[in-house]
């Protein structure tokens, strides 16, 4: 807030449309980074299921005109297994699935291989149904993926199996040695930070005869 110089004092409040009112401090107690410099801060809660948003802003302080504004913003969703905890499991009986990594993250301790992938990380989680060799892809994904196979149940724990990049082209797959009843994590990522559509292809979870199965 601001007239000319920064004002302290002033009573900022803010709110979505249809939501209520937050009250923005000038107090130097997190979010808010200094305490009477003029900079108001608050923690909003993004409305779920839009595309935009409409943020209201209410400002006023003694001895000042009030002001009021409307600014438009427009809400980005990330992929719903953007985190390793939402990581989605892949059905018995099928061999492919099509994800997005566009506006994907990566979380603190996440391992990310090979080194040249960005950190728009996705995850998938598949069973092996026996013991076999097999290959995991990307095949027919639009950007230039990088693609990691692990073993373990956390971030932390994680061991790599296996990364690529390029093996095809753009494309990534990686060959590993599965143990029956294993369960490998899966994750996507690319080059220099690429982001994108993908088709992900595996040998299918629950299959009798993974050798007929592999991805391409």
């Amino acid at each position: 807030v601001s007239d000319l110089t920064p004002v302290t004092g002033a009573t900022v409040g803010a709110n979505f449309d249809g939501f209520s009112p937050v009250a923005f401090l000038d107090n130097g107690v997190g979010p808010d980074a200094t305490a009477n410099d003029g900079t108001y801060s608050a923690s909003l809660t993004i409305p779920t299921g839009l595309a935009s948003v409409n943020l209201n802003v209410q400002a006023s302080a003694p001895g000042k005109n009030p002001a009021s504004g409307v600014f438009p913003f427009s809400v980005i969703t990330r992929p719903q297994n953007d985190d390793f905890a939402n990581r989605i499991v892949l059905a018995d009986g099928t061999t492919q699935t099509t994800g997005t990594s566009t506006y994907a993250s990566s979380e603190s301790g996440e391992p990310i291989n090979p080194s040249v992938a960005g950190g728009s990380t996705v995850w998938w989680s598949w069973t092996a149904p026996s013991s076999a060799s097999v290959t995991i892809s990307t095949s027919g994904s639009n950007f230039d993926t990088t693609l990691a196979i692990y073993q373990g149940a956390t971030l932390g724990t994680l061991s790599l199996a296996g990364s690529n990049d390029d093996s095809s082209g753009m494309q990534s797959a990686v060959t590993f040695s599965a143990i029956a009843g294993g369960t490998y994590q899966i994750q996507v990522d690319g080059y220099s930070g690429a982001q994108g559509q993908i088709q992900l292809n595996y040998p299918a979870p629950g299959s009798p005869d993974l050798a007929d199965q592999i991805g391409t």
